[in-house]
Formats: C-alpha cells, sequence, structure tokens
C-alpha cells in the first residue's frame, strides 16, 4: 500500500514514557567499542559509574529507540519492514543527557520525500523531562518502492567524487628510477619514460606505473 503522505504528516503526534539508567548508558558505550585501553582516563569516563558522561547518540536508543518504530506505525504509513533501510540520523542536543534520566518522547512524521523508486520518511522524535527539552531526533527511513506518488523529492547532498589517486613519479635519480630503464625479465616489458626523461635517454630520472605497482 503506497505511503499517504498528506495523512502521514497531519496525524497527530505520539508519546511514550521513556527511562533509562547507568547501565543501559554503559552497555551502550561497551557496545560501541569504548573503554580500550581500560587504563585511558579518556576512555574511563564513558565505562566507569563514576563520572560517567553519556554520548550523544545514545538518545537513538535511549526507549528502545521509540521514536522510528511509532513512526513506522503513524497513520498513512502501511510499509513492509523488508524494504525499509535506515538512510541517516541526525540529533541535536539541548543539554547533556543524564545518566540516570525519565522523558516524555514525542513522535511524528515530520516529512514525506518521493525519490521516484523510493520514499523517504523523515521520523522525528523529540524527548523532555521535567528540566525541558533534551533532544531532538530525526531519522530518514529509506523505504524502496513506495515513490512514485508525485511528492517533493526533498533536499539532496552530493557528496564530492573521490580524488584519484596520482601515479608515483619521482624526479631524484633513486634504485627504484634506475630499474625503470631497463627491462624487467620477470614481466617482459619495458618501462615508459617520462616525457621530461624522452630527450635524455641516459637519464636516470624515468619512472613508470609498472614500477609504482611492483615497487
Amino acid at each position: 500500500m503506497p505511503i499517504d503522505a498528506a495523512k502521514a504528516v497531519a496525524a497527530e503526534p505520539r508519546t511514550a514514557e521513556i527511562a533509562w539508567d547507568h547501565k543501559d548508558v554503559q552497555l551502550y558505550h561497551l557496545g560501541l567499542g569504548a573503554g580500550r585501553p581500560a587504563t585511558d582516563p579518556a576512555e574511563l569516563r564513558y565505562t566507569l559509574e563514576s563520572g560517567l558522561h553519556v554520548l550523544p547518540s545514545f538518545a537513538t536508543v535511549a526507549g528502545a529507540g521509540m521514536g522510528i518504530m511509532g513512526g513506522l506505525s503513524a497513520p498513512g504509513v502501511d510499509v513492509d519492514l523488508a524494504a525499509v533501510l535506515h538512510g541517516g540520523q541526525t540529533i541535536t542536543l539541548h543539554r547533556p543527557i543524564p545518566v540516570n534520566g525519565k522523558a516524555v518522547t514525542t513522535s511524528k512524521v515530520a516529512a514525506v520525500y518521493d525519490k521516484g523508486k523510493a520514499a523517504i520518511l523523515v521520523l522525528r522524535s523529540e524527548a523532555a523531562d521535567d528540566g525541558g527539552p533534551l533532544w531532538t531526533s530525526d531519522a530518514q527511513i529509506f523505504v524502496r518502492g513506495e515513490g512514485g506518488f508525485g511528492g517533493d523529492r526533498g533536499p539532496s547532498t552530493r557528496l564530492p567524487p573521490p580524488r584519484a589517486t596520482p601515479t608515483w613519479r619521482s624526479s631524484a635519480p633513486s634504485a627504484r628510477t634506475r630499474r625503470c630503464s631497463t627491462a624487467s625479465p620477470a614481466t617482459g616489458t619495458r618501462c615508459t619514460p617520462t616525457p621530461s626523461s624522452r630527450s635524455s635517454p641516459a637519464s636516470t630520472g624515468r619512472s613508470c606505473t609498472a614500477c609504482a605497482r611492483t615497487g
């Protein structure tokens, strides 16, 4: 069943109460690999109960991730979970997360984007306790096969292409460049000198990509 974007965005937010303590925080940190080496003070603050600091990303799992699960069952959202991928996550902390805490989370579908062959659900979860807002978390959920409904494509961020690795070149004579001026008995190939050395066959400043690969 296609996603009803208008119905999903207009649906009333869902609220839930969540709670956590130092054991939940420590288990999460250890799952990320914190505490190595165990004698490093910078690591101990994420594993020892005394002076424990909470990583901001703990917000994604506090309360067993109620924000994401609530959003996938919102009105207008009827998707096959096998087609769902977690495409991205942003977290805004309004203040440090307490080691032991209770909060009320408000979850809703903030936006639905049409990517053609897929749809992206932006599921927003806001947590607050007696002291006020704690965090705002936006999860981008990629749903295969649910696009093409004529909606807004949403923002598009393209990463720059990776830079090509330059071929090894050396202007200074060396054992490697001197070997490049002769044929290779092992491969039966002859190195091609650089343009700067073509005018001087006796030059020792020759180089080639084969030497770069095997040197």
